[in-house]
């Protein structure tokens, strides 16, 4: 293979990667508007109006990889507001003395969105979407979110791995504080 379809490879690959970060970033506003509204209908009135507004950005592309970049904000989007209820309790039972109401607006729907990919999204991997999650925490959270997300999602997935259910360790099992800042 030659040098410069390597190098146009690794481009096509970085600009998929920016649209699934616009995208994610695209559903964390969704998701965050409607956790302050408590308005979680995921109509097509309101997916246009975000759509219009995210399109308005500078960030967001004209290209079809853009058109790419919204369907996956709007399997995102819907998915989790299907599925929050679900999500919810999951990310309830891994956050060791949280309750959901008590954590961040934005923390809140960063676990909810990373979650949705861990448990519903086969073509996201696991660490994508955890280190998505983290960035997101970074950019969007408070000082400690990376740290408090990156922590409840090692937890879900340890716990997932080892076909625990959410919440409960296994028997003589120690958590790794250490570990889950690792990932």
């Amino acid at each position: 293979m030659t040098t410069a379809r390597r190098e146009h490879e690794r481009d096509g690959w970085q600009h998929y990667l920016r649209q699934r970060r616009l995208a994610r970033e695209c559903a964390l506003q969704f998701l965050y508007q409607a956790d302050l509204q408590d308005d979680w209908s995921c109509d097509q009135t309101r997916l246009t109006r975000l759509h219009a507004q995210v399109a308005e950005l500078d960030a967001w592309p004209g290209d079809e990889q853009a058109r790419d970049a919204w369907c996956f904000a709007c399997r995102l989007i819907e998915g989790v507001c299907q599925e929050r209820a679900g999500l919810d309790a999951k990310i309830g039972a891994c956050a060791e003395n949280w309750r959901l109401e008590r954590m961040s607006t934005v923390d809140r729907n960063i676990l909810r969105l990373a979650l949705f990919e861990l448990l519903h999204c086969d073509d996201v991997p696991d660490i994508a979407a955890i280190d998505e999650a983290i960035e997101l925490a970074k950019e969007f959270g408070h000082q400690d979110s990376s740290r408090f997300v990156n922590g409840i999602l090692d937890r879900v997935l340890q716990e997932r791995q080892a076909g625990t259910p959410p919440g409960r360790e296994h028997p003589g099992q120690v958590q790794d504080e250490a570990a889950s800042e690792t990932v």
